[in-house]
């Protein structure tokens, strides 16, 4: 909102520094540095400080952390799991995955630890991975910015367009994530096998092949190109890990007891690439109790060699 934010966004502009202000006092006398702060954290830090910025200033770079999870992946979080928990037989499926790459220890003190292998998702957990993308694909509206270094001449097989140097243009995931001449006359609904056709291996014919390579250029939820969003990866583990717990060990029902059903969702506001929960949405409420058989389990995650 330039060239005055404090005017135009008073609340949003006063809430950041609020935030700010705390983590530039950590930053600045060196807190980060202890014993007991996560090696990301210092990592990170260190980072921005051989880069030339002065450790007064890393805390103002850090409130952006906050705006990527809570704008982001908390939803995309929130929009996977309740895809999924709506659906029985997927819930079925998805847990016997899951099976797969979770190593149960004996019990131990009354509780069995149950280890994940977040590693192992892409590969033996098909139906899992393709799901989640599937969500992306329905609620991530992310909004790509590039700039004209050159002269540029694009088509649509139709029409040619000369892009002028010097211009800025805005590519809407959101558009083409919803374009059935892209994905099919499904596109609007909840398909969590859609993304596992495009990672098997078999053979198509010439028709498949086109309309495969369609739908990977119409998906771009993290960017493209030398930009490509860098925590990806991390989303993916994190996501993917949280609701692994919820879906192995807990049964996600309504706040009567019923079966949770999926809600509507619309585009994501400017500023964000996740669509939001609607009123309606977060008032429905739901209960997680403990999956029967499951009561005692504990569970950690198995990211690399152990």
């Amino acid at each position: 909102m330039a060239p005055f934010p404090s005017f135009f966004a008073p609340k949003a502009f006063k809430g950041r520094a609020a935030l700010q202000a705390p983590l530039v006092k950590y930053y600045a006398a060196g807190h980060h540095l202890e014993s007991d702060v996560a090696e990301v954290t210092k990592a990170r830090a260190h980072l921005v400080e051989s880069s030339g910025v002065p450790r007064t200033a890393i805390g103002n770079f850090e409130i952006s952390l906050l705006h990527v999870s809570t704008a982001n992946a908390i939803p995309t979080l929130f929009w996977h799991l309740i895809f999924v928990a709506s659906d029985s037989a997927l819930v079925s499926e998805i847990r016997e995955e899951l099976l797969s790459v979770t190593t149960v220890s004996p019990s131990k003190g009354g509780h069995r630890e149950m280890k994940i292998d977040i590693t192992k998702f892409e590969d033996s957990c098909p139906l899992f991975a393709s799901s989640y993308r599937e969500t992306i694909r329905l609620v991530n509206g992310q909004m790509s910015t590039r700039r004209v270094m050159a002269d540029t001449t694009i088509s649509d097989g139709q029409n040619t367009y000369l892009l002028r140097e010097g211009a800025d243009i805005q590519i809407p995931a959101g558009v083409s994530h919803t374009d059935s001449a892209s994905w099919g006359p499904n596109v609007s609904s909840f398909d969590p096998r859609r993304f596992m056709k495009l990672d098997e291996k078999r053979i198509l014919s010439e028709k498949e092949k086109a309309d495969e390579k369609e739908q990977r250029r119409a998906y771009f939820p993290f960017g493209g190109g030398r930009h490509l969003c860098p925590g990806r990866n991390f989303a993916f583990a994190e996501i993917l890990g949280t609701i692994a717990v919820l879906l192995l060990g807990f049964e996600l029902r309504t706040k009567d007891g019923g079966s949770i059903q999926r809600q509507p969702f619309g585009r994501p506001r400017l500023g964000t690439a996740i669509t939001q929960p609607s009123a309606q949405t977060i008032s429905m409420g739901g209960r997680l109790t403990r999956r029967k058989g499951w009561e005692d389990a504990v569970f950690k995650f198995v990211t690399g060699k152990e």
